[in-house]
């Protein structure tokens, strides 16, 4: 993390980095039952933790997705670059 605030990235990076830590906060808030209006479903801390890693570098939609044992939805990015 020390890298990302020192000099060198633009704005954005810090804002991408940042971002991500939120979606994966509610996504573990929305599966643990951990915080506000979670579901207390049967993960574990743990489980959570090791299901992610597993997962390895994919979208918190599709990581929601595969977590869930759900298929994934229909339009997984939820925008598009230009309405052509």
């Amino acid at each position: 993390m020390r890298r990302s605030v020192s000099g060198g990235y633009g704005p954005l990076y810090q804002a991408a980095y940042m971002l991500g830590g939120l979606q994966m906060r509610a996504l573990h808030d929305e599966l643990c039952g951990s915080g506000s209006g979670g579901s207390g479903s049967e993960w574990t801390e743990q489980g959570f933790h090791d299901a992610i890693l597993r997962e390895n570098s994919i979208p918190i939609a599709a990581l929601r997705a595969a977590l869930a044992k759900a298929p994934p939805p229909r339009d997984l990015a939820g925008w598009r670059f230009a309405d052509r």
